[in-house]
Protein backbone atom coordinates (compact mmCIF):
# COMPACT_ATOMS: atom_id res chain seq x y z
CA UNK A 1 0.00 0.00 0.00
CA UNK A 2 1.48 3.32 -1.07
CA UNK A 3 1.97 6.34 1.19
CA UNK A 4 -0.78 8.17 -0.69
CA UNK A 5 -3.22 5.30 -0.15
CA UNK A 6 -2.41 5.20 3.56
CA UNK A 7 -2.88 8.96 3.88
CA UNK A 8 -6.24 8.75 2.08
CA UNK A 9 -7.38 5.98 4.41
CA UNK A 10 -6.36 8.01 7.46
CA UNK A 11 -8.20 11.07 6.15
CA UNK A 12 -11.36 9.03 5.55
CA UNK A 13 -11.10 7.66 9.07
CA UNK A 14 -10.69 11.16 10.52
CA UNK A 15 -13.65 12.41 8.49
CA UNK A 16 -15.78 9.71 10.12
CA UNK A 17 -14.48 9.99 13.68
CA UNK A 18 -13.54 13.64 14.25
CA UNK A 19 -17.07 15.13 14.02
CA UNK A 20 -18.26 12.78 16.76
CA UNK A 21 -15.72 14.20 19.21
CA UNK A 22 -17.81 17.38 19.50
CA UNK A 23 -20.79 15.50 20.98
CA UNK A 24 -19.88 15.33 24.66
CA UNK A 25 -17.58 12.86 26.33
CA UNK A 26 -19.35 9.83 24.87
CA UNK A 27 -22.47 7.70 24.84
CA UNK A 28 -21.07 5.47 27.58
CA UNK A 29 -21.93 7.00 30.96
CA UNK A 30 -18.49 5.92 32.16
CA UNK A 31 -16.87 8.48 29.86
CA UNK A 32 -18.54 11.24 31.88
CA UNK A 33 -17.33 9.62 35.09
CA UNK A 34 -13.80 9.70 33.68
CA UNK A 35 -14.22 13.41 32.98
CA UNK A 36 -15.38 14.07 36.54
CA UNK A 37 -12.50 12.09 38.01
CA UNK A 38 -10.00 13.76 35.67
CA UNK A 39 -11.14 17.20 36.80
CA UNK A 40 -10.76 16.20 40.46
CA UNK A 41 -7.26 14.84 39.74
CA UNK A 42 -6.30 18.18 38.21
CA UNK A 43 -7.78 20.35 40.96
CA UNK A 44 -6.64 18.25 43.94
CA UNK A 45 -3.33 16.95 42.61
CA UNK A 46 -4.27 13.48 43.89
CA UNK A 47 -5.30 10.41 41.95
CA UNK A 48 -9.03 9.64 41.89
CA UNK A 49 -10.46 6.52 40.24
CA UNK A 50 -13.42 7.15 37.97
CA UNK A 51 -15.01 3.77 38.61
CA UNK A 52 -14.51 0.11 39.57
CA UNK A 53 -10.87 -0.96 39.42
CA UNK A 54 -9.48 2.38 38.23
CA UNK A 55 -7.79 3.17 34.91
CA UNK A 56 -4.96 5.38 36.15
CA UNK A 57 -2.85 6.23 33.12
CA UNK A 58 -5.88 7.16 31.07
CA UNK A 59 -7.48 9.17 33.87
CA UNK A 60 -4.23 11.01 34.63
CA UNK A 61 -3.53 11.78 30.95
CA UNK A 62 -7.11 12.98 30.54
CA UNK A 63 -6.86 15.36 33.52
CA UNK A 64 -5.16 18.36 31.83
CA UNK A 65 -7.19 17.83 28.66
CA UNK A 66 -10.52 17.79 30.49
CA UNK A 67 -9.56 20.82 32.55
CA UNK A 68 -8.27 22.86 29.62
CA UNK A 69 -10.78 22.00 26.92
CA UNK A 70 -13.57 19.76 28.16
CA UNK A 71 -14.62 17.00 25.80
CA UNK A 72 -13.17 18.84 22.78
CA UNK A 73 -9.64 18.10 24.00
CA UNK A 74 -10.30 15.01 26.14
CA UNK A 75 -11.67 13.06 23.16
CA UNK A 76 -8.42 13.72 21.30
CA UNK A 77 -6.73 11.14 23.55
CA UNK A 78 -8.85 8.33 22.16
CA UNK A 79 -8.76 9.75 18.62
CA UNK A 80 -4.96 9.80 18.65
CA UNK A 81 -4.98 6.24 19.97
CA UNK A 82 -7.29 5.23 17.12
CA UNK A 83 -4.77 6.61 14.64
CA UNK A 84 -2.02 4.59 16.36
CA UNK A 85 -4.24 1.51 16.05
CA UNK A 86 -4.50 2.12 12.30
CA UNK A 87 -0.75 2.60 12.03
CA UNK A 88 -0.24 -0.78 13.71
CA UNK A 89 -2.49 -2.33 11.07
CA UNK A 90 -0.38 -0.63 8.38
CA UNK A 91 2.76 -2.10 9.96
CA UNK A 92 1.27 -5.60 9.95
CA UNK A 93 0.26 -5.23 6.31
CA UNK A 94 3.74 -3.98 5.35
CA UNK A 95 5.20 -7.05 7.05
CA UNK A 96 3.06 -9.27 4.82
CA UNK A 97 0.86 -10.48 7.67
CA UNK A 98 -2.34 -9.91 5.67
CA UNK A 99 -3.48 -11.63 2.49
CA UNK A 100 -6.18 -9.02 1.90
CA UNK A 101 -4.70 -5.93 3.56
CA UNK A 102 -7.22 -3.33 2.40
CA UNK A 103 -10.19 -5.43 3.50
CA UNK A 104 -8.65 -6.23 6.88
CA UNK A 105 -7.73 -2.61 7.55
CA UNK A 106 -11.25 -1.50 6.65
CA UNK A 107 -12.81 -4.28 8.73
CA UNK A 108 -10.79 -3.49 11.87
CA UNK A 109 -9.91 0.20 11.57
CA UNK A 110 -13.38 1.29 10.46
CA UNK A 111 -15.26 -1.13 12.69
CA UNK A 112 -18.12 0.80 14.35
CA UNK A 113 -17.08 -0.19 17.87
CA UNK A 114 -13.56 1.11 17.10
CA UNK A 115 -14.60 4.42 15.52
CA UNK A 116 -17.23 5.26 18.17
CA UNK A 117 -14.81 4.55 21.02
CA UNK A 118 -12.11 6.54 19.21
CA UNK A 119 -14.27 9.65 19.58
CA UNK A 120 -15.03 9.25 23.31
CA UNK A 121 -13.21 9.81 26.58
CA UNK A 122 -12.90 6.07 27.13
CA UNK A 123 -9.89 3.84 27.62
CA UNK A 124 -10.73 0.95 25.28
CA UNK A 125 -8.92 2.23 22.18
CA UNK A 126 -5.75 3.44 23.95
CA UNK A 127 -5.42 -0.02 25.51
CA UNK A 128 -6.22 -1.72 22.17
CA UNK A 129 -3.62 0.33 20.32
CA UNK A 130 -0.94 -0.60 22.84
CA UNK A 131 -1.82 -4.29 22.65
CA UNK A 132 -1.82 -4.35 18.86
CA UNK A 133 1.60 -2.69 18.81
CA UNK A 134 2.75 -5.22 21.41
CA UNK A 135 1.69 -7.94 18.96
CA UNK A 136 3.61 -6.23 16.15
CA UNK A 137 6.76 -6.11 18.29
CA UNK A 138 6.26 -9.75 19.29
CA UNK A 139 6.29 -10.78 15.62
CA UNK A 140 9.41 -8.69 15.11
CA UNK A 141 11.06 -10.60 17.99
CA UNK A 142 11.35 -7.46 20.11
CA UNK A 143 9.93 -9.26 23.10
CA UNK A 144 11.12 -6.86 25.78
CA UNK A 145 9.47 -3.88 24.10
CA UNK A 146 6.35 -5.98 23.55
CA UNK A 147 6.17 -6.90 27.25
CA UNK A 148 6.66 -3.25 28.23
CA UNK A 149 3.71 -2.18 26.07
CA UNK A 150 1.51 -4.87 27.61
CA UNK A 151 2.50 -3.57 31.05
CA UNK A 152 1.78 0.04 30.08
CA UNK A 153 -1.62 -1.05 28.72
CA UNK A 154 -2.47 -2.25 32.25
CA UNK A 155 -2.45 1.41 33.29
CA UNK A 156 -5.20 2.07 30.77
CA UNK A 157 -7.20 -1.09 31.44
CA UNK A 158 -5.90 -3.49 34.11
CA UNK A 159 -7.37 -6.50 32.28
CA UNK A 160 -4.95 -5.74 29.44
CA UNK A 161 -2.41 -7.78 31.39
CA UNK A 162 -4.20 -10.91 30.20
CA UNK A 163 -2.68 -10.25 26.78
CA UNK A 164 0.63 -11.56 28.10
CA UNK A 165 -0.87 -15.08 28.16
CA UNK A 166 -1.20 -15.48 24.37
CA UNK A 167 2.20 -13.77 24.07
CA UNK A 168 3.65 -16.43 26.37
CA UNK A 169 2.00 -19.18 24.30
CA UNK A 170 3.55 -17.69 21.16
CA UNK A 171 7.02 -17.56 22.71
CA UNK A 172 6.79 -21.13 23.96
CA UNK A 173 5.74 -22.42 20.56
CA UNK A 174 8.39 -20.35 18.78
CA UNK A 175 11.40 -20.99 21.04
CA UNK A 176 10.59 -24.08 23.10
CA UNK A 177 12.41 -22.54 26.05
CA UNK A 178 11.12 -21.56 29.46
CA UNK A 179 13.32 -18.51 30.09
CA UNK A 180 11.98 -16.25 27.29
CA UNK A 181 8.46 -16.95 28.52
CA UNK A 182 9.26 -16.35 32.20
CA UNK A 183 11.33 -13.20 31.60
CA UNK A 184 8.66 -11.70 29.32
CA UNK A 185 5.87 -12.38 31.80
CA UNK A 186 7.93 -10.98 34.68
CA UNK A 187 8.82 -7.81 32.76
CA UNK A 188 5.18 -7.23 31.78
CA UNK A 189 4.13 -7.80 35.39
CA UNK A 190 6.64 -5.32 36.81
CA UNK A 191 5.75 -2.64 34.26
CA UNK A 192 2.05 -3.36 34.74
CA UNK A 193 2.30 -2.92 38.50
CA UNK A 194 4.15 0.36 37.99
CA UNK A 195 1.55 1.58 35.50
CA UNK A 196 -1.27 0.58 37.84
CA UNK A 197 0.46 1.85 40.97
CA UNK A 198 -1.65 5.04 41.38
CA UNK A 199 -4.62 2.80 42.15
CA UNK A 200 -2.63 0.50 44.43
CA UNK A 201 -1.08 3.39 46.36
CA UNK A 202 -4.40 5.21 46.73
CA UNK A 203 -6.85 2.39 47.35
CA UNK A 204 -4.79 -0.71 48.05
CA UNK A 205 -5.51 -4.14 46.57
CA UNK A 206 -9.25 -3.91 46.08
CA UNK A 207 -11.50 -1.21 44.69
CA UNK A 208 -13.53 -3.56 42.53
CA UNK A 209 -17.22 -3.06 43.17
CA UNK A 210 -19.19 -6.31 43.24
CA UNK A 211 -21.79 -6.75 40.56
CA UNK A 212 -25.40 -6.88 41.72
CA UNK A 213 -26.68 -10.43 42.11
CA UNK A 214 -28.00 -11.85 38.85
CA UNK A 215 -29.51 -15.27 38.26
CA UNK A 216 -27.90 -17.55 35.68
CA UNK A 217 -30.69 -17.16 33.11
CA UNK A 218 -30.49 -13.37 33.22
CA UNK A 219 -26.70 -13.47 33.03
CA UNK A 220 -26.84 -15.65 29.91
CA UNK A 221 -29.50 -13.54 28.21
CA UNK A 222 -27.90 -10.21 29.05
CA UNK A 223 -24.44 -11.51 28.15
CA UNK A 224 -25.66 -12.91 24.85
CA UNK A 225 -27.32 -9.67 23.87
CA UNK A 226 -24.32 -7.67 25.03
CA UNK A 227 -22.02 -9.77 22.83
CA UNK A 228 -24.31 -9.24 19.83
CA UNK A 229 -24.08 -5.48 20.31
CA UNK A 230 -20.35 -5.55 19.60
CA UNK A 231 -20.70 -6.31 15.89
CA UNK A 232 -24.42 -6.73 15.29
CA UNK A 233 -26.40 -9.95 14.77
CA UNK A 234 -25.86 -10.41 11.03
CA UNK A 235 -22.15 -9.46 11.04
CA UNK A 236 -21.57 -11.80 13.99
CA UNK A 237 -23.18 -14.65 12.05
CA UNK A 238 -20.99 -13.91 9.02
CA UNK A 239 -17.87 -13.74 11.20
CA UNK A 240 -18.71 -16.98 13.02
CA UNK A 241 -19.41 -18.92 9.82
CA UNK A 242 -16.33 -17.52 8.07
CA UNK A 243 -14.09 -18.26 11.04
CA UNK A 244 -15.41 -21.80 11.35
CA UNK A 245 -14.89 -22.48 7.64
CA UNK A 246 -11.44 -20.90 7.70
CA UNK A 247 -10.26 -23.04 10.60
CA UNK A 248 -11.81 -26.12 9.02
CA UNK A 249 -9.79 -25.57 5.84
CA UNK A 250 -6.60 -25.67 7.82
CA UNK A 251 -5.62 -29.30 8.27
CA UNK A 252 -4.43 -30.08 11.78
CA UNK A 253 -2.38 -33.19 12.48
CA UNK A 254 -2.07 -32.62 16.21
CA UNK A 255 -0.81 -29.97 18.58
CA UNK A 256 2.72 -30.24 17.27
CA UNK A 257 1.60 -28.83 13.91
CA UNK A 258 0.07 -25.72 15.43
CA UNK A 259 2.22 -22.74 14.50
CA UNK A 260 3.15 -20.03 17.02
CA UNK A 261 1.01 -17.61 14.99
CA UNK A 262 -2.07 -19.82 15.19
CA UNK A 263 -1.46 -20.66 18.86
CA UNK A 264 -1.32 -16.95 19.68
CA UNK A 265 -4.59 -16.06 17.98
CA UNK A 266 -6.55 -19.03 19.25
CA UNK A 267 -5.35 -18.48 22.82
CA UNK A 268 -6.08 -14.74 22.51
CA UNK A 269 -9.68 -15.49 21.53
CA UNK A 270 -10.01 -17.99 24.40
CA UNK A 271 -8.61 -15.53 26.99
CA UNK A 272 -10.96 -12.65 26.14
CA UNK A 273 -13.96 -14.92 25.72
CA UNK A 274 -13.31 -16.35 29.19
CA UNK A 275 -13.05 -12.83 30.64
CA UNK A 276 -16.32 -11.83 29.02
CA UNK A 277 -18.10 -14.91 30.36
CA UNK A 278 -17.10 -13.75 33.83
CA UNK A 279 -18.23 -10.14 33.20
CA UNK A 280 -20.86 -10.39 30.44
CA UNK A 281 -22.40 -6.94 30.78
CA UNK A 282 -20.16 -4.87 28.52
CA UNK A 283 -19.62 -5.88 24.89
CA UNK A 284 -16.42 -3.81 24.62
CA UNK A 285 -14.66 -6.32 26.91
CA UNK A 286 -14.46 -8.54 23.80
CA UNK A 287 -12.66 -5.94 21.68
CA UNK A 288 -9.09 -7.32 22.11
CA UNK A 289 -10.07 -10.58 20.40
CA UNK A 290 -11.30 -8.87 17.21
CA UNK A 291 -7.87 -8.53 15.52
CA UNK A 292 -7.28 -12.25 16.06
CA UNK A 293 -10.68 -13.15 14.61
CA UNK A 294 -10.16 -11.01 11.52
CA UNK A 295 -6.57 -12.11 10.93
CA UNK A 296 -7.62 -15.77 11.13
CA UNK A 297 -10.38 -15.20 8.59
CA UNK A 298 -7.98 -13.27 6.36
CA UNK A 299 -5.37 -16.06 6.49
CA UNK A 300 -7.59 -18.91 5.22
CA UNK A 301 -10.80 -17.50 3.75
CA UNK A 302 -11.30 -16.64 0.08
CA UNK A 303 -11.21 -12.99 -0.93
CA UNK A 304 -14.95 -13.00 -1.64
CA UNK A 305 -15.68 -14.25 1.87
CA UNK A 306 -13.45 -11.62 3.46
CA UNK A 307 -15.13 -8.92 1.34
CA UNK A 308 -18.60 -10.03 2.42
CA UNK A 309 -17.58 -10.04 6.08
CA UNK A 310 -16.04 -6.59 5.67
CA UNK A 311 -19.18 -5.19 4.00
CA UNK A 312 -21.48 -6.56 6.71
CA UNK A 313 -19.24 -5.25 9.49
CA UNK A 314 -19.26 -1.76 7.96
CA UNK A 315 -23.04 -1.84 7.36
CA UNK A 316 -23.41 -1.90 11.15
CA UNK A 317 -22.56 1.81 11.09
CA UNK A 318 -25.99 2.59 9.67
CA UNK A 319 -28.34 -0.35 10.24
CA UNK A 320 -28.66 -3.41 12.44
CA UNK A 321 -31.05 -6.25 13.07
CA UNK A 322 -32.11 -6.04 16.70
CA UNK A 323 -33.52 -9.00 18.62
CA UNK A 324 -34.75 -7.21 21.72
CA UNK A 325 -38.11 -5.56 22.23
CA UNK A 326 -40.11 -4.08 25.09
CA UNK A 327 -38.90 -1.67 27.75
CA UNK A 328 -36.62 -1.83 30.75
CA UNK A 329 -37.56 -4.68 33.06
CA UNK A 330 -39.91 -6.41 30.60
CA UNK A 331 -37.77 -7.23 27.57
CA UNK A 332 -38.86 -9.75 24.95
CA UNK A 333 -37.46 -11.23 21.75
CA UNK A 334 -38.52 -9.13 18.81
CA UNK A 335 -36.72 -8.88 15.47
CA UNK A 336 -36.57 -5.36 14.05
CA UNK A 337 -34.40 -3.06 12.00
CA UNK A 338 -32.74 -0.32 14.04
CA UNK A 339 -30.16 2.39 13.39
CA UNK A 340 -26.64 0.98 13.36
CA UNK A 341 -24.05 1.59 16.04
CA UNK A 342 -22.66 4.88 14.74
CA UNK A 343 -26.05 6.48 14.12
CA UNK A 344 -27.37 5.21 17.47
CA UNK A 345 -24.23 6.45 19.22
CA UNK A 346 -24.63 9.93 17.76
CA UNK A 347 -28.32 9.99 18.72
CA UNK A 348 -27.47 8.95 22.27
CA UNK A 349 -24.78 11.59 22.64
CA UNK A 350 -27.20 14.28 21.46
CA UNK A 351 -29.72 12.91 23.97
CA UNK A 352 -27.21 13.20 26.82
CA UNK A 353 -26.29 16.76 25.94
CA UNK A 354 -29.97 17.69 25.64
CA UNK A 355 -30.99 16.15 28.98
CA UNK A 356 -27.94 17.78 30.59
CA UNK A 357 -29.17 21.21 29.44
CA UNK A 358 -32.78 20.45 30.36
CA UNK A 359 -31.95 19.23 33.89
CA UNK A 360 -29.70 22.23 34.53
CA UNK A 361 -32.47 24.67 33.48
CA UNK A 362 -35.30 22.77 35.22
CA UNK A 363 -37.24 24.55 37.96
CA UNK A 364 -38.62 22.18 40.59
CA UNK A 365 -41.53 23.32 42.77
CA UNK A 366 -40.47 21.03 45.63
CA UNK A 367 -37.31 19.05 46.42
CA UNK A 368 -37.06 16.45 43.65
CA UNK A 369 -34.59 13.61 43.20
CA UNK A 370 -34.15 12.57 39.58
CA UNK A 371 -32.63 9.08 39.59
CA UNK A 372 -31.45 9.28 36.01
CA UNK A 373 -28.59 10.88 34.11
CA UNK A 374 -26.34 11.45 37.10
CA UNK A 375 -23.01 10.86 35.26
CA UNK A 376 -23.51 13.27 32.37
CA UNK A 377 -25.74 15.91 33.96
CA UNK A 378 -23.26 16.95 36.66
CA UNK A 379 -19.84 16.19 35.12
CA UNK A 380 -17.87 19.47 34.99
CA UNK A 381 -21.14 21.40 35.29
CA UNK A 382 -20.77 24.47 37.53
CA UNK A 383 -24.54 24.73 37.93
CA UNK A 384 -24.45 21.69 40.24
CA UNK A 385 -22.90 21.27 43.68
CA UNK A 386 -22.37 18.30 45.96
CA UNK A 387 -24.81 18.15 48.88
CA UNK A 388 -22.83 16.45 51.64
CA UNK A 389 -25.85 15.94 53.91
CA UNK A 390 -27.79 13.97 51.29
CA UNK A 391 -24.85 12.45 49.43
CA UNK A 392 -25.96 13.59 45.98
CA UNK A 393 -25.62 16.48 43.58
CA UNK A 394 -28.17 19.31 43.46
CA UNK A 395 -28.66 22.48 41.50
CA UNK A 396 -26.71 25.30 43.10
CA UNK A 397 -29.78 27.54 42.79
CA UNK A 398 -32.67 25.10 42.66
CA UNK A 399 -34.46 22.13 44.19
CA UNK A 400 -33.55 19.41 41.70
CA UNK A 401 -31.20 16.66 42.87
CA UNK A 402 -29.74 13.88 40.70
CA UNK A 403 -28.69 10.46 41.89
CA UNK A 404 -28.20 6.88 40.86
CA UNK A 405 -31.10 4.59 41.68
CA UNK A 406 -31.68 4.52 45.44
CA UNK A 407 -32.38 0.89 46.33
CA UNK A 408 -32.34 1.19 50.13
CA UNK A 409 -35.94 1.27 51.41
CA UNK A 410 -35.04 3.10 54.62
CA UNK A 411 -33.42 5.93 52.65
CA UNK A 412 -36.36 6.13 50.26
CA UNK A 413 -38.70 6.26 53.24
CA UNK A 414 -36.69 9.06 54.86
CA UNK A 415 -36.67 11.18 51.70
CA UNK A 416 -40.38 10.58 51.20
CA UNK A 417 -41.03 11.68 54.78
CA UNK A 418 -39.13 14.90 54.06
CA UNK A 419 -41.51 15.55 51.15
CA UNK A 420 -39.00 14.76 48.39
CA UNK A 421 -40.41 13.79 45.04
CA UNK A 422 -38.54 10.66 43.91
CA UNK A 423 -38.61 9.99 40.19
CA UNK A 424 -36.95 7.53 37.80
CA UNK A 425 -37.23 7.36 34.04
CA UNK A 426 -38.88 4.19 32.71
CA UNK A 427 -35.70 3.22 30.85
CA UNK A 428 -33.82 2.91 34.15
CA UNK A 429 -36.40 1.23 36.36
CA UNK A 430 -34.93 -2.24 35.72
CA UNK A 431 -32.78 -2.01 38.85
CA UNK A 432 -35.90 -1.73 40.99
CA UNK A 433 -37.53 -4.66 39.22
CA UNK A 434 -34.44 -6.81 39.66
CA UNK A 435 -33.00 -5.81 43.03
CA UNK A 436 -35.87 -4.71 45.27
CA UNK A 437 -37.93 -7.04 47.45
CA UNK A 438 -40.19 -4.25 48.73
CA UNK A 439 -42.94 -2.10 47.23
CA UNK A 440 -40.62 0.46 45.63
CA UNK A 441 -43.50 2.05 43.70
CA UNK A 442 -44.84 3.34 47.02
CA UNK A 443 -41.85 5.70 47.05
CA UNK A 444 -40.74 6.11 43.45
CA UNK A 445 -42.62 7.72 40.56
CA UNK A 446 -41.85 6.36 37.08
CA UNK A 447 -41.57 8.99 34.33
CA UNK A 448 -42.67 7.86 30.89
CA UNK A 449 -42.09 11.16 29.11
CA UNK A 450 -38.86 13.07 29.73
CA UNK A 451 -39.85 16.10 27.58
CA UNK A 452 -43.06 16.31 29.61
CA UNK A 453 -41.14 16.16 32.88
CA UNK A 454 -38.57 18.79 31.90
CA UNK A 455 -41.08 20.92 30.01
CA UNK A 456 -38.80 21.17 26.98
CA UNK A 457 -38.06 19.04 23.88
CA UNK A 458 -35.28 16.48 24.16
CA UNK A 459 -33.02 15.92 21.17
CA UNK A 460 -31.68 12.57 20.05
CA UNK A 461 -32.58 9.14 21.34
CA UNK A 462 -30.97 7.19 24.15
CA UNK A 463 -29.39 3.80 23.52
CA UNK A 464 -31.44 2.53 26.46
CA UNK A 465 -34.57 2.96 24.34
CA UNK A 466 -33.31 0.48 21.74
Amino acid sequence: MTFRSKALLLLCWLALVAPQTFLGYGSDGDSWLVAGAAERIWTTGRYVASRSSGFPLFEILAAPLVHAGGWYLANMLALTSGLLFLLALFRLADRGEMRHPVLVKLSLGFLPVVTTNSSSTMDYIPAMALLLWAYVLLLEERTRQSAILVGIACGFRPTSGLFILPCAVYLWKARRSVWPVVSTVLLATVVGLAAYSPVLLTYGIRHVYPEPPVDLRTRILVGGYSALELLGLVPWMAVAVSLALSLRRRSTAGLASVSPWLAFHVSNIVVWTALFLGMPFESAYLMPLLPSVMLLIDRWAERTTVAVVCALLLCYHVVCVDVLGGESGSRSLHLSLRPGMTIADIQDRRFKLSTRRAATAYTAQRPTVLMFGNPWIVARNDAWIWDESLGMFRQSHGLLFVSDRILDESRLEELKRRDFRLVVWKGEKWEYLRACDFDWQHYVEVIDDLPGFFGTPIDGRTLMAR
